[in-house]
């Protein structure tokens, strides 16, 4: 993938698919479409700049959700073509049992650079020789290594200063990299790169690819008799496929939901990243009912299909034991710990917050589960007054 962060908006967002789009994270560019980037914009730009060079440019925060569920959908088109997926990273997988026209359609249809070769540098290569969104299928690896430029060694990985060196050497190729250079010199100028850089130009490694494992989901389905069209007639039944899906979920919860609605003309779809991970039913119901909204056509529709996915375990903490002594159960459990190891249970109170070492602002006070000793001023103590102090005079 040229550019995730842009890809993944105008994947989840159709109606930017032919606008200039570039993503922020603050004032600075992190993605710009491919029309952007002919106009100048690059990652780091200060959003002033952007402004300049592309006025016309629709801007977006980063939603890291956004580049997850992009990228999950995108793996569970390509699943559909062939179950033997390696993802290397967001933007990035290795592919087999796939023909050329099965890496043509998954480049239309997912908008991404496809190389097709018998290894996986040499695929890894071809992709990114690509032009725009199309497919490059190499016969002769050998022919088309001894003919790429080392520029497109950044995009595999190579470190931009490896690149400058190489062109510096006078390395324009892979082809020169191979002839002039052995493996022992790559070693010594370059170090630890060197092993990735030789791969590379010898067509990396050729292992199998491994079977794919889905991203976890899951999903309900109701199809209605007669077609149905008004709210009345699919309120009932979404919430019903709602409280279903929360009785599966169990302990986990859920980030996006997707909503499908098959009709006489075909299927249409939405999908909503949620801002945070949720299983209450309240804010479930309301996300599904505004992505039915969203997908309805305004005609009947015969099956609804609801998914969860992007679904998260949540991470138990602890959060406040010792500030709330006052409750028995919690003075229980102390006590027992208490019985087993003496001193071992305890609290760090601050004694010299000032202290200029860590360890001397703070003091380990033991807990054995007893209610703790509270002095109280006697009622004459607190109600009379305090004698004033007398100055004397020298």
């Amino acid at each position: 993938m040229a550019d995730l962060p842009s890809w993944a908006l105008q994947r989840l967002e159709p109606s930017l698919r032919d606008l200039t789009v570039v993503v922020l994270q603050g004032r600075r560019v992190v993605g710009a479409c491919a029309r952007a980037r002919k106009s100048g914009v690059k990652p780091g730009d200060a959003l002033d700049r952007v402004r300049t060079l592309c006025p016309e440019a629709a801007l977006a925060q980063l939603e890291p959700s956004a580049l997850s569920a992009a990228w999950d959908a995108a793996l569970e088109l390509m699943y559909r073509v062939t179950p033997w997926i390696e993802p290397v990273r967001p933007g990035m997988a290795y592919l087999a049992g796939i023909n050329t026209l099965d890496a043509e359609a998954l480049s239309s249809e997912l908008g991404l650079r496809v190389g097709v070769a018998s290894a996986r540098g040499s695929a890894l290569l071809a992709a990114l020789a690509a032009r725009g969104q199309g497919t490059r299928v190499v016969k002769d690896e050998a022919a088309f290594l001894s003919n790429v430029p080392v520029y497109l060694l950044r995009g595999a990985g190579v470190p931009a200063e490896i690149v400058e060196r190489l062109k510096l050497f006078g390395l324009r190729t892979l082809g020169d990299v191979l002839l002039r250079i052995t493996p022992q010199q790559l070693e010594r100028q370059f170090g630890k790169d060197a092993a990735h850089l030789w791969s590379l130009v010898t067509g990396g490694d050729a292992r199998p690819v491994p079977l794919f494992n889905p991203a976890s989901n899951l999903q309900a389905s109701w199809v209605f008799e007669p077609p149905a069209l008004e709210p009345h007639d699919w309120g009932s039944i979404l919430e019903h496929l709602v409280d279903g899906l929360i009785k599966r979920l169990e302990k986990l919860l859920v980030g996006t939901l997707t909503l499908t609605l098959v009709t006489a003309l075909g299927e249409t779809s939405a999908r909503q990243i949620l801002k945070c991970y949720s299983r209450e039913r309240k804010t479930l119901i309301q996300a599904a009912q505004r992505l039915l909204l969203e997908a309805h056509s305004g005609i009947e529709f015969d099956r609804l299909t609801l998914v969860f996915s992007d679904l998260l375990k949540p991470t138990p903490y602890q959060e406040s034991l010792f500030g709330a002594l006052e409750r028995p159960n919690v003075r229980e459990a102390i006590k027992l710990v208490h019985q087993h190891y003496p001193d071992r249970l305890g609290k760090l109170e601050i004694v010299r917050p000032n202290a200029p070492l860590r360890q001397q602002r703070f003091k380990f006070t033991p807990l054995d589960g007893e209610q703790p000793r509270v002095k109280r001023k006697s009622l004459e103590e607190s109600t009379s007054p305090k004698p004033k102090r007398s100055r004397k005079k020298k």
